[in-house]
């Protein structure tokens, strides 16, 4: 039996191998009296059991493999890592290591991909998500050699092109409602991911922000991008600050994080914002309520920004700015934080800073 982690968590999935290969003969028997060869999984309840171990055969072009019977050796080796490919064997009542490296990576809190990064990534460029997002949920650090390895821009090609949006998307999504989510996004950004994940490589968005934002040196883009991570957990440590009900909200947690992603979408030129929203939801496959909120935190920016000047510049009457915030709708807030993290993203330093100081980042959000 193997276990996707060993966490105090309920297990949703169950691996079996059975003992002399019987379960595997009686499938094989059931497969011809059923005449169908799509037999591979029995339904149990709510769950699903799979009876068979795997080994997979890539051709190089498709993350899609040749699957076959294999070995529980085999089958180890084909996981995302090392800590993903630990059986129990119920006979002798002890856990098989099969990569010899799980038990120690386990116990010392590594992600490590049982065979080399490069050909585990290139098989299946997934892989490079779902390493950072398990990881990040449980608190692991990535094999340094693995982190190298997600860096190339061969390996972000490879997931850019033969990696459906669909699949992307359900990753992210995922990072979204896991703990240590910060720590997802902060991967995502220092393995220069940003935009192969968020954007594709191949979007005319993504060459539209290179300009906004240019590449700095030996930094990955974009550089300024990571102070919206930084901000967004400065605020949830910090109940004082009026953007603090929005950290709480669960309900809301993925059209947070959302604000966070396209945060560099919202740069000087934003009145003709169809472009942005359809490649950004096209990017992650986003649901109808994910593009309603970009397309309405683009929409209106300039009004936010203007009524943000004219609170500074003297004192509306209530009624007024309730005008206002009836007109942007109920995710009122989240776009207000949209364009707090916008204007954060674009902040110039001053001439003697290499980046702008915390007390310059905390007056744009208390101008919001």
């Amino acid at each position: 039996m193997s276990s996707s982690k060993r966490a105090p968590s309920q297990a949703t999935t169950i691996d079996l191998l059975p003992a002399e290969e019987l379960l595997r003969d009686l499938l094989l028997e059931c497969r011809q009296q059923l005449a169908t060869p799509e037999l591979e999984n029995l339904r149990l309840g709510s769950g699903s059991c799979q009876p068979e171990v795997r080994k997979e055969v890539y051709d190089g072009d498709c993350r899609t493999p040749e699957t076959e019977f294999g070995t529980a050796e085999e089958d180890a080796f084909r996981r995302d890592a090392t800590v993903n490919a630990l059986f129990f064997d119920l006979q002798n009542r002890k856990v098989a290591d099969f990569t010899r490296g799980g038990l120690d990576d386990l116990e010392a809190g590594i992600m490590r991909t049982p065979l080399e990064p490069r050909q585990t990534f290139l098989d299946d460029p997934l892989r490079v998500l779902r390493l950072i997002r398990i990881g990040s949920k449980l608190g692991f650090t990535l094999d340094p050699e693995a982190l190298s390895c997600i860096k190339e821009h061969e390996i972000h090609v490879a997931l850019d092109e033969k990696v459906s949006r669909e699949r992307v998307g359900i990753e992210v999504f995922k990072m979204m409602k896991n703990r240590n989510l910060e720590l997802s996004f902060s991967l995502i950004h220092e393995t220069n991911l940003y935009g192969t994940v968020f954007l594709s490589l191949r979007s005319p968005l993504h060459e539209h922000l290179r300009h906004l934002l240019p590449q700095e040196p030996e930094k990955p883009w974009p550089a300024t991008w990571s102070r919206t991570i930084n901000t967004i957990t400065t605020l949830a440590q910090d109940p004082a600050w009026d953007f603090w009900a929005l950290m709480e909200s669960e309900k809301q947690k993925d059209m947070l994080w959302a604000m966070v992603v396209y945060a560099p979408l919202a740069g000087p030129d934003t009145k003709d914002h169809k472009l942005a929203v359809d490649e950004a939801i096209n990017a992650l496959k986003g649901t109808r309520q994910l593009y309603k909120l970009i397309e309405s935190s683009l929409g209106n920016l300039e009004s936010i920004r203007s009524t943000m000047e004219l609170v500074i510049g003297s004192t509306p009457s209530r009624g007024t700015i309730g005008m206002m915030i009836r007109k942007w709708g109920v995710f009122w807030g989240l776009q207000v934080l949209f364009s707090a993290l916008g204007e954060i993203v674009y902040l110039k330093p001053r001439p003697e800073s290499p980046a702008p100081s915390q007390g310059e980042i905390d007056k744009v959000l208390q101008r919001h």
